[in-house]
């Protein structure tokens, strides 16, 4: 994300609006495909990981599942880092600022006040993660097709 912001502001400075998108399209892949290979890792591996934390065979046990809930959404969240910041690159910041806040923050805030009494328990608390990050995601590619690339012709 702050990768981005920098090679983005350099550039739109620079009128340079083509390396602006290209810098972000590649930007993408190669935080998709870090996230792709840590999490993996962290599939086959987070035992040992949270075995680093604790000893405790429950704690391990309910790590695990949790650590497994999450992975495959992991992914979801480079969508808000990396066009949140080319929008700041290119001097947009406030509202990448808003739709963190409502997309990451108050959307967890009601999944929990909405989801946890009709379902309590350990996942349903995970589950506001990916939710919130896949809503700030489209938030994100809705703004940033309808107004980043506008700027940026």
């Amino acid at each position: 994300g702050i990768a981005i912001t920098t090679f983005a502001g350099q550039n739109y400075g620079a009128e340079k609006y083509d390396r602006v998108r290209k810098g972000m399209i590649e930007t993408l892949g190669m935080a998709a495909l870090s996230t792709v290979i840590i999490c993996t890792g962290f599939w086959f591996l987070g035992e040992y990981i949270i075995k680093l934390f604790t000893t405790d065979t429950e704690v391990v046990e309910q790590g695990m599942i949790i650590l497994r809930f999450f992975v495959p959404s992991f992914i979801t969240y480079i969508i808000i880092e990396i066009l949140s910041g080319t929008s700041r690159g290119i001097g947009r910041s406030l509202v990448p600022m808003i739709m963190t806040i409502g997309g990451v923050c108050i959307t967890r805030i009601v999944w929990l006040a909405v989801a946890l009494p009709v379902k309590p328990g350990i996942i349903t608390i995970a589950a506001s993660y990916p939710v919130s990050w896949i809503l700030t995601s489209l938030f994100f590619i809705i703004y940033y097709k309808g107004w980043i690339v506008k700027r940026l012709k």
